[in-house]
């Protein structure tokens, strides 16, 4: 209640600041998010960060904003972040979203807009995307605004952060709202929303395995694929699988509730079974295995979950496939399932050739 609040905002005046703090760092101390993850941590303990070193005067916010959060924070950011007001009362990561979109030129509207997204929910301090490519987004963002619907606008900046974790190079220039609106279109249809409906979140896998999305993706005619326990199977042909253009996505499953609905999309045991569920969540939370959904979609037509596959991550940084399985009553995924996870473990570096669907 508000008498917590304000006894523990006298805490932090009296253990932190030797001189004032902005208003928008008066929550660090006790932020949590919902879910209440191991990324609200690490917001937490950055922000924490920056309020101590500017309530002891050892550093300005600026300096500390780069230091613990974002090394390319900007003047005029840090000079939106410390403005009063500024936290609205959800969160000092909140405030410095909106504080970037502002010193970019941007709405409010867009400033809410990138709270909504993976850039309200963590700090990118390691891989791709990164912060520095997240003010990139920002910035594309806040230029194409009267271009982008305010519905579209939070799902757009999304699409680009995922786009850079699928390919490093990825960069906006050059791209506008025309030219990216059939991916978008794609990968919205592919992404899965819960809303306000709590959930657990986890973290990314820790080997740097990207998620895979590709549009218009084939398979060569006259392709040979040999699925284990199957015989060989040709594809690409026509009237064979795989022979449509279709956007291809391996994305890697960061939440409870998402990985519950994979398993009701493929009516396997995460479905139902609490003893399976138990077990795939206390792995994920142990960070040693990661989850990844590979679906298809051809233009105009529904989203087909084709494979549920558990990386684990073994000793000497090695990656495995134990398990990967398909939509039931067949567990064992389809000839083309196989092709695009075959494709994908190239890709990463992970070895299926340690795949058992007894697993």
């Amino acid at each position: 209640g508000r008498r917590e609040e304000e006894a523990l905002r006298g805490l932090a005046a009296h253990l932190l600041e030797e001189w004032p703090v902005p208003q928008a760092l008066h929550g660090a101390l006790a932020f949590a998010d919902r879910p209440l993850s191991e990324a609200a941590h690490r917001v937490a303990k950055a922000f924490v960060a920056v309020h101590a070193a500017a309530g002891r005067g050892e550093a300005s916010v600026l300096e500390s904003l780069r230091e613990h959060v974002a090394p390319g924070m900007t003047k005029a950011a840090a000079k939106q972040f410390v403005q009063p007001g500024g936290a609205a009362g959800d969160g000092p990561l909140f405030a410095l979203r909106r504080a970037q979109v502002a010193s970019l030129g941007g709405a409010a509207w867009v400033g809410e807009a990138a709270c909504e997204t993976r850039l309200g929910r963590s700090i990118l301090r390691s891989g791709e995307p990164s912060e520095e490519f997240g003010s990139v987004a920002l910035d594309w963002a806040c230029r194409y605004e009267e271009a982008l619907p305010a519905a579209q606008m939070a799902s757009t900046i999304d699409f680009l952060l995922e786009m850079r974790a699928t390919q490093p190079d990825y960069t906006c220039v050059g791209r506008t709202p025309k030219t990216v609106r059939a991916a978008l279109e794609a990968y919205v249809a592919s992404t899965i929303s819960f809303g306000e409906v709590q959930d657990e979140a986890f973290q990314p896998n820790p080997r740097g395995l990207k998620p895979w999305f590709e549009l218009g993706a084939t398979i060569p005619a006259r392709t040979k694929v040999r699925v284990p326990y199957e015989g060989p199977c040709e594809l690409g042909g026509a009237g064979q699988p795989g022979a449509e253009p279709a956007t291809v996505r391996v994305a890697e499953i960061l939440s409870l509730r998402r990985l519950f609905y994979e398993g009701e999309q493929l009516c396997n045991c995460l479905e139902d079974s609490r003893r399976s569920q138990s077990k795939y969540l206390q792995r994920a939370r142990e960070r040693v295995s990661s989850f990844w959904s590979l679906t298809r979609q051809e233009e105009g037509g529904p989203v087909e979950h084709l494979c549920l596959i558990e990386v684990w991550h073994m000793g000497g940084g090695r990656n495995e496939i134990r398990q990967a399985e398909g939509p039931r009553p067949r567990t064992i995924p389809s000839a083309e399932a196989w092709y695009w996870l075959q494709h994908w473990c190239e890709r990463e570096g992970v070895d299926l050739s340690t795949w058992d669907c007894y697993s």
